[in-house]
């Protein structure tokens, strides 16, 4: 199991801090010729230097932010897509995110996006979709199609959804970044960039999600001892934490609480926002 952030130009230079990450997902680009404005700032700040050759040593990849709402057809936002990340193809992770007003046109776009993507490049990219869409038998194709999942579920301890046989990225917070798990090692992720320079065992459903429960137990426990807090409001803070309700660090460093320090109105209205957004608003 991998921990992760997804970002965009919506996160202001110096917000995110690459290195505390196992992978990054950046934002490339959203309709049809519209590079997202923080891309090449992402990748300099992920890899180090402006210098753009892949790096092989991390976990990295990119997603596109589906308009068919403007008119464009899933071929052309495609084309837009793969023009900003060409000289990545086959060592990132390439995804679709498909929600907002997309989710008035048939998964069929989605499907037109992928398959594209997918006949271009040799590499099987991902759909981002909430796990409300997740659930659906209209995505069935899409899965059936051997495209992985990445699934949006924040405030619960493991992600719904259907079609799938299991999920790659669950994206299981929201706030103040969004943070995803994926669901296996360094070596499986490099095996959805479409690399064939490393070797991966196989594992079943039974053996995967064993696999990852262990490791999400293992990460709350090690958030409850890098918690310096009273014994008594550990397990409620690993809640908090975990379920993005409240963070301590201006970074949205996850493992990190300030359980000492005293709340500004601004922060109590944030939290209050938090619960809001991820338990009642979606149900």
């Amino acid at each position: 199991m991998l921990l992760g952030v997804d970002i965009s130009s919506w996160q202001a230079p110096g917000a995110v801090n690459y290195n505390q990450y196992d992978f990054v997902i950046i934002k490339a680009s959203e309709g049809k010729n519209s590079k997202d404005p923080g891309l090449d700032r992402h990748l300099s700040g992920l890899f180090g230097t402006s210098d753009p050759t892949p790096q092989k040593d991390k976990c990295y990849g990119f997603y596109h932010y589906a308009r068919p709402d403007l008119g464009n057809t899933s071929e052309q936002e495609a084309k837009s897509f793969l023009s900003y990340i060409g000289g990545q193809v086959g060592n990132c992770i390439m995804a679709l995110d498909w929600e907002g007003d997309s989710l008035k046109y048939s998964p069929e776009w989605a499907k037109g996006w992928l398959d594209y993507v997918y006949k271009q490049t040799g590499v099987r990219p991902l759909l981002y979709i909430q796990a409300s869409q997740a659930k659906l038998s209209k995505y069935s194709a899409i899965a059936k199609a051997d495209y992985g999942l990445w699934v949006a579920h924040w405030g619960v301890t493991t992600p719904a959804y259907s079609n799938w046989a299991n999920w790659a990225i669950w994206q299981y917070r929201g706030s103040p970044l969004d943070l995803d798990y994926f669901n296996g090692t360094k070596e499986q992720w490099w095996k959805y960039c479409g690399r064939d320079d490393v070797e991966v065992e196989d594992l079943n459903e039974a053996q995967t999600r064993k696999i990852a429960d262990e490791q999400i137990a293992e990460y709350k426990k090690k958030l409850e001892k890098e918690t310096d807090s009273s014994a008594w409001a550990r397990m409620a803070i690993t809640w908090a934490m975990t379920n993005g309700i409240m963070v301590g660090d201006k970074e949205g460093d996850p493992k990190s609480f300030r359980p000492k320090d005293l709340p500004t109105r601004e922060e109590l209205a944030q939290v209050a926002y938090n619960i809001y957004k991820n338990f009642i608003a979606d149900r």
